[in-house]
């Protein structure tokens, strides 16, 4: 069994052999990742993936009715979402995960309809302006470019690589500098 020692008492030839492992292993990795990489991208380049949306109710809340009929109607209007819906009044493992998440979310007050999307949570529903505006946003992806820039320009090449397999997502490319160029000059 190997112990870790304070680096005072650790040997110069155990270090050297440790940096070996380390290298090999590495070495090892680098070669053979490529191929995992490309043999999976191969696999899932035309394989869409669904968004859950997670949605905590109570079947005698109001605002529980609400969300459930905007999030059924998001998921109508794009694709690729997967909804999951717990009633906790019915559904006492529900309830359970309802408090770990809200745990986990560093949420104090968790309430009824709570929505999980995109690793965001949402407690409450007030009106779709808002609340439902609340679950849209979690779907968009905003990515602020500069024309002429390479990193930007392989950005958006990876975007759009990725669209078609999260059809869930709305994505808005925005040219930084667009606005600046018609600005007129002092």
């Amino acid at each position: 069994m190997f112990a870790l020692v304070p680096h005072r008492q650790r040997s110069p030839a155990l270090l050297r052999w440790l940096l070996v492992c380390l290298l090999v292993g590495g070495a090892l990795a680098v070669a053979i990742t490529p191929n995992l990489a490309a043999e999976q991208s191969a696999a899932t380049s035309a394989v869409q993936r669904c968004v859950p949306i997670e949605v905590f109710i109570r079947s005698d809340c109001p605002h529980s009715v609400k969300a459930v009929a905007f999030v059924k109607q998001l998921a109508s209007r794009r694709s690729g979402i997967q909804l999951h819906f717990y009633d906790v009044l019915k559904d006492r493992p529900a309830l359970e995960r309802l408090y770990e998440l809200s745990r986990k979310h560093q949420e104090k007050n968790p309430g009824v309809p709570s929505i999980i999307v995109a690793g965001r949570f949402l407690v409450g529903w007030d009106r779709d302006e808002t609340s439902g505006r609340a679950v849209e946003d979690s779907l968009l992806i905003e990515v602020f470019t500069r024309a002429g820039c390479d990193h930007c320009r392989r950005a958006k090449e990876y975007l759009a690589r990725l669209r078609p397999r999260y059809p869930a997502f709305e994505v808005r490319i925005y040219d930084i500098f667009a606005k600046c160029r018609r600005a007129p000059t002092i």
